[in-house]
């Protein structure tokens, strides 16, 4: 579902943008299971759901001859399951993992005409990010010379990141030469959560074994 909305003051003086995007996907993995009973493998889909909301807003004010500004925010809200990295052809189902995703993102600018040949622009953002990726199932990767089953051991992993931003642009045009001149300051906090390894990894020698090696 996608819906866009624009509009426009009575005096051409502030201008508003939305849009709204949400996506609902019933999807489906392929994956396998191993029958010890007949000694095979049998492929069958398990859930792999999709959940994704995006909106963005932005306003324009030509607040006089002189000066505009502009705001604009950002969101995404999404979580989803998919299958792990594999090693093996296929993975079993509690080989998927499910991830998180959600950012917000602010941005302002004043622009102001300081003379015909004279502008400055002035800029300010923040925004967050968080992403968060786990197991479907506890337990150590169990991987099998034609499947891969158990956890992956490639999760639980994670980012988290905090940035803010200031930066200042000046512009002076004299005869055929363009001078810019400016600034920025950024401030960025990451942390990056890795968990990988936690439960461990099994190497199997043989699919379905007839004794205790």
């Amino acid at each position: 579902m996608l819906l866009l909305l624009v509009v426009r003051s009575r005096k051409n003086k502030a201008w508003f943008f939305g849009s709204f995007e949400y996506r609902n996907q019933d999807g489906a993995a392929l994956v396998g299971v191993r029958n010890l009973a007949s000694r095979s493998f049998t492929r069958t889909f398990a859930p792999a759901p999709l959940n994704d909301l995006l909106s963005t807003e932005r306003v324009d004010w030509h607040i006089t001859d002189l000066d505009s500004l502009f705001f604009r925010y950002s969101i995404q809200r999404e979580n989803d399951v998919s299958p792990s990295t594999l090693d093996r052809a296929i993975g079993s189902a509690t080989q998927r993992q499910a991830g998180v995703n959600n950012t917000h993102s602010i941005l302002a600018n004043y622009t102001r005409l300081l003379s015909p040949r004279d502008v400055n622009s002035f800029n300010f953002s923040f925004s967050k990010f968080y992403n968060d990726i786990e197991p479907v199932t506890a337990g150590p990767q169990l991987t099998f010379p034609s499947i891969q089953d158990g956890a992956s051991f490639r999760v639980p992993q994670g980012t988290k990141q905090r940035r803010l931003q200031f930066s200042d642009t000046f512009t002076a045009v004299r005869g055929n030469h363009t001078l810019n001149f400016g600034g920025e300051i950024q401030r960025v906090d990451a942390d990056f959560d890795l968990r990988v390894f936690q439960a461990g990894r099994i190497e199997m020698i043989e699919d379905f074994p007839d004794f205790d090696s």
